[in-house]
């Protein structure tokens, strides 16, 4: 069974071939061309457990696409118009698509106990916990989860010691808190169907996660929030319902009177009330002290109240009669190893892609254009500093456009973390670019690797179809 359902975007149009142009009244020579735009990846695991998706989501786009104009937002109508075919709307404003996934016939969902766990919490601490639980699943049932979780040691202790500071791995400074969101981002995920992968399951610390090099996104969202609360921001772990990773974790982020969310396997960072928010449903809000249950009568995050403050809305676990426990699974002094080498990596993926593509087009001749090669990758190591940055990447756009005004020109860089060599050929191969006809075209190819502490890795791949223009 593959991992994930996707769902391609491409831009199809008609291309006209006729190059007499005196034949033009009596013959017809057109072909239909695609190319591609962007991506959604729904995980098999997720349509699995849930059984039905319903909902808006959003398409990963490239930060450039080479060969498209961006429209002004301030031309005038008239001169917009005249732009059709050969301009996008600003890919800045989120591309999404709304879906409705069923499955058929439904299947039994595996479950996991955990309840005959030794739990390492004092006994007067778990009959708090188990009668504040029976309460709350009598008035909310569908959003009762224990708030016990079961470690890699098979031991289950309070939700509230999943929390504490945690070192990052960089320098402190005004741009750390876009870094944390995106080394996490770019921490591998595996998506399963297994119920140790759900927030019944199994719960890891900081070090098992470096580690393994691999976490499941629940596992991501704690491990941001402990980024969060050693640069000392009012940080939140919620526990809740995304539509594309089913129950999982997400982060909370008060500033002044402000929520924000935040996806730690995106990085995106969304105000609480933006309704294009990944996140679905709360169930609880978690911090190092206390456990608030959501009882308000609303579903919808963007009009959920988020102040835990108030009791009307938040039911909290522990009080001054009964206090949560203190001590943290983290290890707080965690070393970072340096990176490893990525310059043979960078050829072998490189190899890799040029043959499969080669390959792909078997009936064709495959040229490479080894000329911009080096442009690709130094535009490459830039989107990198942007994308950490948040900064507008729209240069690069103008930059390339001049470059190639000879050619007719497509192409986009594509960003994943390194997982293995498969999933990024499978990434190449479903945008469709080596399946250019045209007789003269020529590929170009980039990649870069952007290394992280702890071997954790930024791949991004830039291809370019180039066809003279006559």
């Amino acid at each position: 069974m593959r991992r994930y359902l996707s769902i391609d975007l491409y831009d199809e149009f008609m291309e006209d071939l006729l190059e007499d142009d005196r034949s033009r009244p009596t013959e017809v020579y057109q072909r239909i061309s695609s190319k591609w735009l962007g991506q959604l990846r729904i995980p098999i695991s997720t349509i699995y457990l849930n059984q039905r998706i319903e909902g808006t989501f959003e398409i990963k786009t490239p930060p450039i696409l080479v060969g498209y104009t961006r429209t002004n937002s301030n031309e005038s109508p008239e001169y917009a118009s005249m732009l059709i075919g050969s301009s996008l709307p600003d890919m800045r404003e989120l591309t999404h698509i709304s879906l409705f996934i069923n499955l058929e016939p439904n299947v039994e969902i595996p479950k996991i106990d955990t309840n005959e766990l030794e739990c390492v919490e004092l006994e007067q601490t778990k009959t708090r916990v188990y009668l504040w639980f029976e309460e709350y699943r009598n008035e909310f049932p569908s959003r009762a989860k224990l708030p016990l979780v079961t470690l890699l040691s098979g031991k289950r202790v309070c939700v509230t010691r999943l929390l504490g500071p945690v070192n990052v791995p960089f320098v402190i400074d005004e741009n750390v808190e876009r870094m944390i969101r995106r080394y996490v981002s770019l921490i591998p995920v595996y998506y399963n169907t297994d119920a140790c992968s759900q927030l019944e399951g199994i719960w890891l610390t900081n070090r098992e996660i470096i580690n393994i090099m691999c976490a499941s996104p629940k596992d991501l969202g704690v491990l941001l929030v402990c980024f969060y609360l050693i640069l000392e921001f009012d940080a939140y772990l919620v526990l809740g319902h995304s539509l594309l990773t089913g129950d999982s974790t997400f982060v909370l982020l008060r500033e002044g009177q402000d929520y924000f969310i935040v996806d730690p396997t995106s990085g995106k960072k969304y105000n609480s009330t933006d309704t294009y928010c990944p996140l679905t449903r709360i169930y609880y809000i978690v911090s190092q002290d206390n456990v608030w249950g959501n009882i308000q009568k609303e579903n919808r995050v963007f009009l959920t109240q988020l102040d835990v403050g108030k009791s009307a809305y938040w039911r909290p676990l522990f009080n001054r009669s009964h206090e949560a426990p203190t001590g943290c699974i983290h290890d707080g002094n965690f070393l970072y190893r340096n990176p490893l080498n990525v310059r043979d990596l960078q050829k072998t993926i490189e190899r890799k892609i040029m043959k499969k593509i080669a390959f792909w087009r078997t009936h064709r001749k495959t040229v490479w254009n080894r000329y911009i090669s080096d442009q690709l990758r130094y535009a490459l190591s830039a989107l990198e500093v942007d994308l950490c940055m948040e900064t507008n990447t729209d240069r690069h756009l103008e930059v390339f456009n001049q470059l190639f005004a000879s050619y007719k020109i497509n192409g986009f860089p594509i960003n994943l973390p390194y997982t293995n060599l498969s999933t990024i050929i499978a990434q190449v191969k479903s945008t469709g670019i080596h399946l250019n006809s045209e007789n003269k075209v020529e590929f170009s190819l980039g990649v870069y690797i952007k290394e992280y502490p702890s071997n954790i890795y930024s791949v991004w791949i830039f291809l370019v179809s180039l066809v003279p223009k006559m």
